[in-house]
């Protein structure tokens, strides 16, 4: 999270984050299709601007805003247009981290409030860029773009599932970037995450992406359900961006049927439904699974302690027995000899006998108690 840091520091951090947004932007613009609407089909430079504001603070603003207006000017875009958009990619950046700071939200993504609150916040963040990159093109007249409603409905889906796709691996991975496997783990995550790019890329890729009339996503499909419940929150999320990763470059560099089709635009437009659907079905999936582990775990924690609290009342039930048994033992030591002298004394008649018969009845009372 944002502390107080050095004017030094501070802006070593922004040159880091601008030269990482400038990169991640030149990659998002080398993949606009020249069949669309004008929006890129992935945006990865969406989740390293959450990122660095989440994590560093929303300080880091002016790093998104300077290297992408300078990245567009450099390629030749008319400044006011340039300066909208960067505005846009800004706002959306904020207004993700603002809603994610506002909800109480963990970049552990192991509960279902922290993957609904980064659906939420996608969906708003790339609401407002969208608009005012639209309404930018509308006003500026940017004839690369020309203003229609699939231009503003492209930016918000391709923005969105790139939030989806990209900002889970990003937030996941930074905050906690370490970890430990045991060999067979490490054995399991690369057979899991080696298969699933391999068919990611024979699906976007390659002409082989089913077999027979059965389509490799839905074997696909088994191995992402096997990263959500063996590897959690950073397995799935580095599944996520592969796909991401592996699905766009396909369709512009690749020999699939995706890439081949006449309508490139529409397949484009179906290939971020399928990504951001599978985005959210296993997130909401993952972070369900990873809240049922942790209330297995607080279950079997207070059953636990139930069955030493009923150690312990039995410990302290049988400590109890024992000191009564006891003193029962130790009671009735000295009230034989008594019983037998108050007897002698009634058979001899000596003594006050309203005392003794008092004596006695006390005293076989204490021995029907004993």
């Amino acid at each position: 999270m944002a502390q107080h840091i050095s004017t030094r520091t501070y802006f070593l951090r922004l040159a880091v984050v601008a030269a990482a947004y400038a990169l991640a932007a030149y990659l998002g613009l080398s993949l606009i299709p020249t069949e669309g609407s004008g929006a890129s089909l992935v945006w990865p430079s969406a989740a390293i601007g959450i990122a660095a504001l989440y994590f560093w603070g929303p300080g880091m603003w002016p790093a998104v805003t300077l290297s992408f207006f300078a990245l567009l000017l450099s390629r030749d875009t008319l400044p006011p247009f340039a300066a909208a958009a960067a505005l846009a990619n800004t706002l959306e950046s904020l207004t993700v981290v603002y809603v994610l700071r506002n909800i109480g939200f963990s970049p552990l993504l192991s509960r279902l409030r922290d993957s609904v609150g980064l659906m939420l916040s996608a969906f708003i963040g790339s609401f407002i860029s969208a608009t005012v990159i639209a309404t930018a093109v509308l006003l500026f007249g940017d004839s690369a773009m020309p203003f229609n409603t699939a231009l503003w409905a492209g930016i918000w889906v391709g923005h969105t599932v790139s939030i989806l796709t990209f900002a889970p691996f990003a937030l996941r991975w930074l905050a906690r970037p370490l970890f430990t496997k045991t060999k067979a783990e490490l054995v399991e995550g690369a057979l899991v995450f080696g298969t699933l790019a391999t068919l990611t890329y024979l699906i976007y890729w390659t002409p082989y992406g089913s077999v027979g009339n059965i389509s490799l996503i839905y074997i696909a499909v088994l191995f992402y359900i096997w990263a959500s419940l063996r590897t959690g929150p950073r397995g799935i999320a580095l599944a996520l961006a592969l796909t991401g990763a592996i699905a766009a470059t396909g369709v512009f560099f690749g020999y699939g049927p995706i890439s081949q089709a006449t309508n490139l635009a529409s397949a484009l437009f179906s290939i971020q439904v399928l990504i951001g659907t599978l985005s959210v079905i296993f997130l909401l999936f993952t972070s369900i699974t990873e809240e049922r582990k942790e209330a297995v775990i607080k279950l079997e924690h207070h059953v636990g302690q139930l069955e030493s609290a009923l150690e312990r009342i039995r410990s302290e039930d049988q400590a109890k027995s024992d000191f009564i048994a006891i003193l029962a033992h130790e009671l009735r030591n000295p009230l034989s000899p008594i019983l037998s002298g108050l007897e002698i004394l009634k058979s001899q008649h000596a003594g006050p006998q309203d005392v003794v018969r008092m004596m006695g009845a006390h005293v076989h009372t204490i021995a029907r108690l004993l």
